[in-house]
């Protein structure tokens, strides 16, 4: 492929040099040639894709690859005040993102930055946003992660020259020395997926999200988070913190709350003045039956 991309950069500089008919001829020989070594080369990258399909992560992004139909329309809500498909997608964000407003799109124009910030907070942020941490942060991420609303996906930012991620560097200290955001960062592209087991799939209680961000941006936040560790912050947070914690998740601290109220009616510590156990005495609840 490279040999036959250096012979068409040949035939088309002899052309520019003389304008002759030949060198012409010559050139769009080469290109065809070039096209048929592209064609070539696809269908046996794509016949190695598919060999490589043993288990069943592979097989889910050989799925989406094959597929034709990339947006699934959404039905109609059974607890919607009409029939009207944009109804549905507002109750779907009214359920799910209660109490947010409507926000005016700028057309792109990003706003204007009062503090620009300090030499002293810019050689901060350049202590720790260093090109090895940025190339961590890439390799971190799956190569096919559905990408957000600029459409990168990490297998890109995983190929680009270290030129590239440069241009991310000063980004990224610009953006954390005087504390603004893009706006094209902000952005998200949220799908909403059926929960599993759910009986009656026509209400928007049926639904959870999955919202897919800047993977250049998500590059930033684990940088940032690489740093935070790096400073002991883990030892500063609260013993109930769970959130962006290593070895702990939602479902622990699920369990600790259940296993603390389990206990506390066990041993009769706590009264009526809790309501969440003042409904689990009225209930048999794992096992508890309180008379």
């Amino acid at each position: 492929m490279e040999l036959v991309r250096q012979n068409i950069r040949c035939e088309w500089r002899s052309y520019y040099n003389n304008k002759s008919s030949h060198s012409w001829d010559l050139y769009i020989e080469q290109r065809h040639l070039f096209c048929k070594e592209v064609r070539k080369a696809k269908r046996e990258s794509w016949k190695l894709f598919t060999e490589d399909t043993d288990d069943p992560k592979s097989a889910s992004c050989l799925f989406k690859c094959a597929q034709t139909q990339l947006k699934a329309s959404i039905g109609i809500l059974s607890d919607t005040p009409s029939n009207d498909p944009v109804d549905s997608v507002q109750q779907l964000l009214d359920v799910h993102f209660p109490g947010s407003r409507p926000t005016v799109d700028k057309g792109g124009r990003e706003t204007k930055v009062e503090n620009l910030g300090t030499y002293r907070e810019a050689y901060r942020a350049t202590r720790f946003i260093t090109m090895p941490r940025i190339k961590w942060a890439i390799e971190h991420f799956s190569s096919n992660k559905a990408a957000g609303p600029d459409g990168i996906q990490p297998v890109v930012l995983k190929n680009l020259p270290d030129s590239y991620l440069q241009q991310l560097q000063i980004l990224y200290i610009s953006s954390i020395s005087i504390g603004y955001v893009p706006q094209k960062w902000r952005h998200s592209k949220v799908v909403f997926i059926l929960k599993p087991g759910k009986e009656d799939h026509a209400k928007a209680k049926s639904f959870c999200l999955i919202t897919h961000t800047s993977f250049i941006f998500r590059t930033l936040e684990r940088v940032v988070l690489d740093h935070l560790e790096d400073e002991g912050i883990y030892e500063k947070l609260h013993i109930n913190q769970h959130t962006f914690c290593k070895g702990l998740s939602c479902d622990l601290a699920l369990s600790d709350m259940v296993d603390e109220i389990e206990s506390s009616l066990l041993r009769q510590s706590i009264g009526a003045k809790c309501p969440i156990c003042s409904i689990l005495k009225k209930s048999q609840w794992l096992g508890l039956c309180h008379e």
